[in-house]
């Protein structure tokens, strides 16, 4: 018979048996079997004569049907599981009336209490972890040779999902605080004689999940589970959704529309999601916005469309943009700009009412030009909840001081007042502070010149502000009406027309209120200020940042192509100077942030290709990809306009968070991954030849990436940037160049550098990873995206990991100083591949093959030996 009490198990050159504890094994369809059993090459069977093997593949066979009876049987018990009869809330509710009442209900078992061997407490959270209730067990028969339910209770682990049927009982309300952790409202007046309990999975025990216990991103599914915050905040947007699509379609007869996501590519002005199909030469694109879409729409006889759309954009990711986003789409015929401005305050207020239970926001909220938005605030999207706004001083100081703020010739001057300690000493201090960090490395390294900060004093000649000279430090006392400790700080700029979302001095004003919020100096403001932008340029110089339109007249739409001028005044300008055109365009912005934006659209398929082909220039088969638009746009279409609002951060900005990451189910990564799914995955070649494609081969590729980016840190380490363990600051470094560069499993480029130092680079700020592009060779600019998504740091600060002591093996050690071959060819830009023995990913030896592409190259094949301007050779490369 098969052994029922002990699992016994030898392995090869051990002896005697060794009996495993009972309380360590488990039992699989009748047979008795530890864990680490599993691998076991034979059962073990017990007879008169003692213990014998039976054959290797018999034993095999019954060990896996053993492990998938005990599966199967294990997953049936859950397929029927009594229903629940009520609510943890009603429960709440009427608890004292449902006294000695039966009851199913359904959650997650919580912390257990065994008060004696007879009595156990237990408690039993609901399905979304928000209230909880205490079972009681005492000991029962069980029911057909079943465990007893109380025995049943004291065996199942914390965080289980189960089915509790049982007894309403009265109950007295604890004197002291509920211990619950990350779970809702206790309740009190009732508990749970336990009379049956139904498991319906298991919880492993490696997993610890604690009020403390922070998860990473590969393990969303718990951080959800553990943190009530992110669950709220989800629950937060199902109900802001519902409430919107009841405002717009119950009280203003919208009507909602899916439309495709599988679109084609359009130039509109952001780079788009491709996707491939089994046609050669043949792919979608997912969708920027469904713009193109409720245009047609509009001429489609639907008065007046919505949805909640996902939306795709293959751009640089920051705290407030991801890569696929939620907006709430809408378009309305036979309307102007207004009309879509009063509806949506009426769709703000009753979400502010309904979701935040704030009724006092106004009926019309303010209106502000661009113009007047970057020349107060310095910012397209004011926070105007702190007054701090611009003035122009340029005419008031002395032309010899002008000339010395910065290298700009007749520039504009600005200067604005930010309050901070009322102690000038004080204040001296936090901006000490704030221009060592991070924060300040924009300002300080501005092409414009760097920002003048003066502390207002006026124990100090001429208050501290004698640079001014007298009358203009009376003057700016006066307008700015200062006070001891306030901030002045000036800034110059080009002197031209306002383009962009910002100037340096509107991000210096915004990043002084913040760390004068973070170092106690001033206290966060309160309440929500709305205000619509209006009046934006048509038109705005082409940039390089930007894939725009594609046309050829160097500038392009501001938003997108089919943005209406807003007056007759400004369709004229078309003919003579359309970068001064305005566009019927229009922003609604709440402290600061962007909520969405909107416009009245070109209705005329005529006045829509003068636009791209005369004004833009696009050349005809960009022309082509508009067509479809064309062709709708001259069926009569009406005049139309509408707007986009992005529900992800409108979220956010309701509940205050600083991320929209903090209000999706599974956002993505600052490099656009999915942690979880492990979103993007790499293409087989099955795949790539099922599509018709084949991977271009970049300097990255064909030098292998490890070698791409031993250029990278070797540049960091020229920049200072990294810094060895033990070493106080970056000029202590000396000649320590950084060597083989490898991934670690989390992802992080890992450095082993000659002295045995090991960094790990994780992040970098943004003013670094320009300084490392800017310094790359030409041909690698292409890998300028690549190594902001790799490297850059949304937060704006480097992040490098603690370094380790690391013994590097003797082939990884470099020379100490470049090879003299290297230093003679500073002309060269990159030898052929490299060819080496072994498979590809072993460390290559030396082979003594020429290189195949410079006559004079004296390298002879190392992976790692390669020729690069300022690159180092490994000792023992046979040159």
């Amino acid at each position: 018979m098969l052994l029922r009490s002990r699992c016994f198990i030898a392995t090869a050159g051990q002896a005697p048996w060794r009996p495993l504890s009972s309380s360590t094994s488990r039992i699989l369809g009748g047979a008795l079997l530890h864990e680490t059993c599993r691998d076991a090459p034979k059962l073990i069977n017990r007879n008169a004569n003692g213990l014998r093997y039976s054959s290797d593949q018999a034993s095999n066979e019954r060990l896996k049907s053993l492990k998938f009876d005990s599966i199967l049987n294990d997953f049936k018990k859950t397929l029927n599981f009594p229903a629940a009869t009520c609510t943890f809330d009603h429960v709440a509710q009427k608890g004292q009336d449902m006294a000695d009442q039966q009851v199913v209900l359904h959650g997650y078992l919580g912390t257990r209490r065994d008060a004696s061997k007879s009595l156990t407490f237990a408690e039993l959270h609901d399905m979304g972890l928000r209230k909880t209730i205490q079972l009681v067990s005492s000991p029962t028969a069980g029911v057909d040779g079943t465990k007893s339910p109380h025995q049943l209770l004291r065996e199942l682990s914390e965080h289980m999902p189960v089915a509790v049927d049982g007894t309403v009982v009265s109950r007295r309300a604890p004197t002291s605080a509920s211990t619950i952790d990350n779970v809702g409202a206790i309740i009190t007046t009732v508990e749970l004689k336990v009379d049956s309990v139904t498991p319906l999975n298991s919880f492993p025990e490696d997993i610890i999940m604690a009020k403390e216990t922070i998860f990473p991103p590969e393990k969303r599914h718990l951080q959800i589970r553990n943190d009530q915050s992110i669950r709220e905040a989800l629950a937060f947007r199902s109900k802001a959704a519902r409430t919107i699509r009841d405002e717009l379609c119950g009280n203003h007869e919208f009507i909602e529309i899916e439309t495709p996501l599988l679109f084609k590519s359009t130039p509109e002005g952001a780079r788009e999601f491709l996707v491939p199909t089994r046609t050669p030469g043949l792919a979608y694109a997912l969708p920027q916005s469904p713009q193109q879409y409720k245009q047609i729409l509009m001429a489609s006889g639907i008065p007046r469309y919505m949805q909640i759309a996902k939306c795709f954009r293959d751009e640089d990711l920051r705290a407030d943009r991801q890569p696929e986003f939620t907006q709430v789409d809408l378009e309305m015929a036979f309307a102007s700009g207004e009309d879509v401005m009063h509806l949506i305050e009426s769709v703000v207020r009753r979400l502010w009412a309904e979701c935040l239970n704030i009724h006092d926001l106004p009926e019309m909220f303010r209106r502000m030009t661009y113009e007047e938005a970057m020349s107060k605030y310095g910012s397209d999207k004011p926070d105007v909840r702190f007054a701090s706004e611009l003035r122009r001083i340029e005419y008031l100081l002395p032309v010899d001081l002008v000339q010395k703020i910065g290298p700009l010739a007749d520039p504009i001057v600005e200067v604005f007042k930010s309050p901070a300690a009322e102690d000038p000493q004080e204040t001296r201090k936090f901006v000490a502070s704030f221009m060592d960090s991070a924060e300040a490395l924009p300002f300080v390294q501005n092409p414009d010149g760097q920002p003048g900060i003066f502390v207002f004093d006026s124990r100090k000649p001429l208050q501290g502000l004698q640079v001014f000279g007298f009358e203009a430090a009376e003057q700016l006392e006066d307008m700015l009406e200062l006070e001891d400790g306030d901030l002045v700080v000036l800034q110059a700029r080009k002197n031209a027309p306002f383009t962009g979302g910002s100037t340096s001095l509107g991000n210096l004003r915004l990043a002084l209120h913040k760390a004068a919020i973070k170092h106690g100096l001033r206290k966060a403001p309160k309440g929500f200020e709305f205000t619509w932008i209006t009046d934006f340029p048509l038109f705005s110089p082409i940039s390089d940042t930007e894939p725009g339109q594609g046309g050829s007249a160097g500038i392009s739409s501001t938003h997108h192509p089919f943005t209406a001028p807003k007056t007759a005044g400004d369709v004229d300008q078309l003919l003579t100077d359309p970068l001064k055109a305005k566009a019927d365009h229009y922003d609604l912005v709440v402290n600061g942030v962007e909520l969405g934006g909107g416009s009245r659209r070109i209705h005329s398929a005529a006045m829509q290709e003068f636009v791209m082909r005369e004004v833009l220039q696009m050349k005809d088969e960009r022309m082509k990809d508009f067509a479809h638009l064309l062709e709708v746009l001259r069926a009569g279409c009406p005049p139309h306009a509408g707007i986009a609002l992005g529900f992800d951060r409108l979220i956010a900005v309701m509940l205050g968070r600083e991320s929209v990451r903090d209000v999706i189910a599974f956002p993505k990564s600052g490099r656009g991954e999915d942690m979880l799914v492990k979103s993007p995955t790499k293409m087989t070649e099955e795949q790539m030849k099922t599509y018709h494609l084949q991977l271009q081969h970049t300097m990255a590729s064909v030098i292998n990436k490890v070698m791409f980016f031993t250029l990278i840190f070797a540049m960091l380490s020229t920049f200072g940037l990294a810094v060895p363990t033990g070493s106080p600051d970056s000029t202590s470094m000396e000649t320590d160049p950084l060597g083989f560069v490898g991934t670690s499993a989390d992802g992080v480029l890992r450095s082993y550098s000659a002295n045995g130092t090991v960094l790990d680079y994780r992040k970098l700020s943004n003013a670094n990873i320009q300084r490392l592009i800017d310094s790359l060779p030409a041909s690698s600019k292409d890998h300028a995206t690549e190594l902001r998504a790799l490297f850059g740091n949304a937060d704006g600060n480097d992040v490098i990991d603690d370094g380790q002591i690391f013994n590097p093996p003797e082939h990884l050690k470099l020379a100490s100083r470049p090879h003299p071959e290297v230093e003679k060819r500073q002309d060269l830009d990159l030898c052929a591949p490299p060819k080496f023995k072994g498979k590809r990913g072993d460390l290559p030896e030396c082979v003594g093959e020429a290189c195949s592409v410079h006559e004079n190259c004296k390298c002879h094949g190392c992976e790692f030996c390669h020729i690069w301007p300022g690159a180092f050779i490994l000792q023992n490369c046979v040159i």
